[in-house]
């Protein structure tokens, strides 16, 4: 009998999980001066395994930050060498609130099969994020990141393998879901129409291009493009053998809206509306031309 999947990780387990209470700006500096440090000095200890972060806002805004460790009884040492770190960032008031939960792994979202691979999934995006945001995004250039957001949206699409016809419906199908929420406002419409217009010819370039190291809007990506390809080249073994027990457009949007909360400070549902928009567009251009020629 298969052993059943641990649900929940309490301090002492091998997963360790922590809130940090700040304001969003200095969610970026928590993310390039503790996060990235902390955890490159623990992989290459290798007490750790994998972490990832997100950003969350109940009761109020925080960064969420989970640890693998390759063995719990570093938890300890963990706590002491990020301690170090957190103390000037709380004596400054950058964060004014630390606690430590329980990980509750969302299985019933992820799947039960494409859980594990969902957490490979996390660590490399939050990686990507992190280091896109240490060296390039930490700045206010909303366009540079939209751009980065879309190179990486296309990025989990090529991945899993979805042809034109299935990105327009895919995008679409979102973009519709994200207007719903927000009350078809018209200056939402109006405000996309004017960003893609503007960027119409850059968009189309960029996303035309192959992820290399080159491309400063894709090198993060392709730092860690093998090993997302060999995740999410799991997963879609899985669906062909009709295996998955989820969907796996909900997978792949999840994991989306997961690396766009990833990147933008505030704001993350109207970004990831507007990228959605700006996607399903460009795709919609992308084939009519292809029908014209």
């Amino acid at each position: 009998m298969a052993k059943e999947m641990q649900r929940n990780f309490l301090i002492g387990d091998e997963w360790i999980y922590y809130k940090f209470f700040c304001g969003h700006n200095a969610s970026n500096k928590i993310i390039t001066e503790i996060l990235q440090p902390i955890t490159k000095e623990l992989l290459a200890d290798k007490i750790i395994s994998q972490w990832f972060f997100i950003r969350y806002n109940d009761p109020s805004y925080h960064v969420r930050f989970r640890i693998k460790l390759t063995n719990p009884n570093y938890v300890g040492h963990v706590i002491l060498r990020l301690n170090a770190y957190l103390k000037t960032f709380v004596s400054e008031e950058l964060i004014w609130n630390v606690e430590i939960d329980t990980y509750k792994r969302e299985i019933e979202r992820y799947g039960s099969k494409t859980m594990l691979i969902s957490e490979n999934i996390f660590f490399y995006d939050s990686k990507i994020i992190s280091d896109f945001i240490e060296f390039d995004g930490n700045t206010d250039k909303m366009h540079y990141k939209n751009l980065f957001g879309l190179n990486l949206m296309n990025f989990y699409l090529d991945s899993f393998g979805l042809s034109l016809e299935r990105k327009i419906s895919f995008t679409e199908s979102l973009k519709n879901l994200f207007y719903k929420e927000f009350g078809n406002e018209k200056y939402i419409k109006k405000q996309i129409d004017q960003v893609f217009s503007n960027n119409n010819i850059l968009t189309t370039n960029l996303l035309l291009n192959k992820i290399t190291k080159r491309n400063p809007l894709t090198k993060y990506i392709f730092s860690y493009k093998k090993e997302m390809q060999l995740n999410i080249n799991m997963i879609k073994k899985l669906d062909n053998k009709n295996e998955l027990d989820v969907n796996i457009n909900n997978l792949i949007s999840s994991y989306i809206h997961m690396s766009i909360n990833r990147l933008f400070k505030a704001n993350n549902r109207l970004h990831e509306l507007t990228m959605y928009d700006c996607l399903w567009r460009y795709y919609k251009k992308l084939y009519f031309m292809s029908k014209i020629s």
